[in-house]
């Protein structure tokens, strides 16, 4: 019995060499070993009795299978030979061959007109090509149906013959099947760097752990194939470091070895101290940047108060699959390494003392994962290596129209300053001026347009101008800030610093923040000039 069957089309006509009726059979045939779910198989459909008539001159008929075990993939004229040489059944016959629609369903189809007489007693007409889809153990069955044969006798009419016929069959086994598929990679001399190997197992008794099945190459992978295996020569990540500029960012460096086709993605997942996952970067492998000829940078901003949380990143690519190890870092692990490496400088070493002294700060300020403090890996001798506390004093300017500012401490430094009387201008054509000197003692000015102004309150009269060019080592740089309608007319002008504001909330609760933030920008201007 079939569970789902399909109809492949076959017409035979015979030209008789008399008016005796033959004895023609027509066996399809039955496949002695088991095969797999997977497996492609070829059945050969054959004639027996054309001895007994004359001559073959065309046919067509139809062919019923087991659908729910297997999938006709083609029907053939001709056969490959192993030096291949393609022979075809019956030479200098004019053949189709094709797969059609009928009934909902898709169907083989073939038909031959010979021209010139076929006396051989057994013939092979055609061959079927099938895909072995079921993991259903049992035999699928493949058999004629609704055979039509037709001859002419020698005296010229034409006449229909009866032809008995076979069933054939190849018996299905439960056991997976496997499709393998490896890709090499190399570097722009040649070398090879790393395979992915890729394994398609087929059939539905799958564990857990293995994903849907995703095309990779249709020559490797079958249509009963449920589910993938991917195993794959990892990179390994170099290691890491830090940024310092107006935020602290983490640097994972990674060999330069995938192809750069923006086929892949870091993530990076965010745990704190109680390994809770707080959150899952992705980066792009578009923002991935040149760290030197052999390696790239993936780089994560991280606020200050994360500093004790466990960055691990991992490289995945389109379809899911890992091509690095797992690399975990933190913050609070590169400044102990730091603090434990030898040869490296007093000030490298006060700098991260303070960085953690300030994550520590940060933790306690805004209640974040308080039960790891930045400063836990630090040794009693480490500790005493921090900067003593900041004189801070306040230079600040409130100036035309400028009716305060504030510093945002998150994962960057921003001084934001507030201008009003702005109610019903046409803010989005004003501009603004930001000049300072910096750390190294340079001029620095920027232009901020207007459309990047931020209203800050419903009525329109109040913006906000954000400055975010200053750097930690800038904290003591008094920050000017001129705003100018597009006729170049001054609006308003404000002064600021880090230091100022610092200095101004020395008696807040925010004090210890601000205090930590000092000393920390401190130790980072006298490192980077150092």
């Amino acid at each position: 019995m079939f569970i789902v069957v399909a109809l492949l089309v076959i017409f035979i006509s015979i030209i008789c060499a008399s008016i005796k009726q033959p004895d023609l059979q027509l066996t399809v045939e039955t496949i002695g070993e088991m095969r797999n779910p997977g497996d492609i198989v070829t059945v050969d459909v054959t004639m027996t009795g054309n001895a007994d008539f004359g001559s073959l001159s065309s046919f067509e008929a139809y062919i019923d299978y087991d659908r729910s075990r297997l999938k006709l993939i083609s029907v053939d004229d001709a056969a490959t030979m192993r030096n291949g040489d393609v022979v075809p059944y019956l030479p200098d016959a004019q053949v189709t061959t094709e797969l059609r629609e009928r009934g909902g369903e898709e169907l083989g189809y073939i038909s031959a007109v010979m021209t010139r007489p076929l006396t051989e007693p057994m013939l092979t007409l055609f061959s079927l090509t099938f895909h072995v889809l079921s993991m259903e153990e049992g035999e699928a069955e493949i058999c004629v149906v609704d055979e039509k044969f037709t001859g002419t006798r020698l005296d010229g009419e034409e006449c229909s013959l009866s032809v008995r016929t076979t069933d054939g069959a190849i018996p299905v086994s439960d056991l997976l099947c496997e499709h393998r598929n490896t890709s090499d990679y190399y570097d722009s001399n040649g070398d090879k760097t790393h395979s992915v190997k890729k394994i398609c197992i087929c059939g539905e008794d799958l564990s857990s752990d293995r994903e849907d099945c995703i095309d990779l190459d249709a020559d490797t992978l079958c249509d009963g194939c449920k589910a993938q295996i991917v195993s794959i020569d990892k990179i390994k990540v170099s290691g890491s470091n830090m940024a310092l500029g107006n935020e602290l960012q983490i640097n994972f460096i990674i060999p330069n070895t995938l192809p750069n086709d923006g086929s892949y993605t870091a993530y990076i997942t965010q745990t704190s101290g109680n390994d809770e996952e707080v959150a899952l970067i992705e980066v792009p492998q578009s923002e991935w940047s040149m760290f030197d000829g052999a390696h790239r940078r993936i780089s994560v901003r991280v606020r200050a108060m994360e500093m004790a949380d466990q960055l691990t990143m991992e490289i995945k690519d389109k379809d899911g699959y890992s091509h690095s190890e797992p690399y975990a870092t933190s913050v609070q692990a590169y400044a102990a390494s730091v603090l434990q490496a030898v040869g490296v400088s007093a000030y490298m070493k006060t700098l991260a003392v303070d960085m953690l002294n300030y994550g520590a700060a940060a933790q306690k300020h805004f209640n974040y994962n308080t039960q790891r403090l930045a400063t836990s890996v630090l040794t009693d001798a480490q500790k005493v290596l921090g900067s003593s506390a900041v004189e801070c004093v306040d230079h600040h300017v409130t100036g035309l129209n400028n009716v305060g500012s504030n510093l945002v401490l998150d994962d960057c430094i921003l001084l934001n300053m507030f201008f009003d009387g702005l109610y019903g201008k046409n803010v989005a054509n004003m501009y603004a001026t930001v000049s300072f000197t910096n750390f190294q003692g340079e001029e620095k000015s920027v232009r901020i347009e207007g459309k990047e102004f931020e209203q800050f309150g419903l009525d329109g009269d109040r913006y906000r101008v954000t400055i975010d060019d200053i750097v930690l080592a800038d904290a003591r740089s008094l920050v000017t800030v001129n705003l100018y309608f597009a006729d170049g007319t001054l609006h308003g002008y404000g002064s600021d610093s880090v230091e100022s504001y610092a200095a101004r909330g020395a008696e807040t609760e925010s004090a210890p923040l601000y205090d930590a933030i000092m000393r920390f920008a401190v130790s980072a201007y006298n490192y980077l000039t150092s």
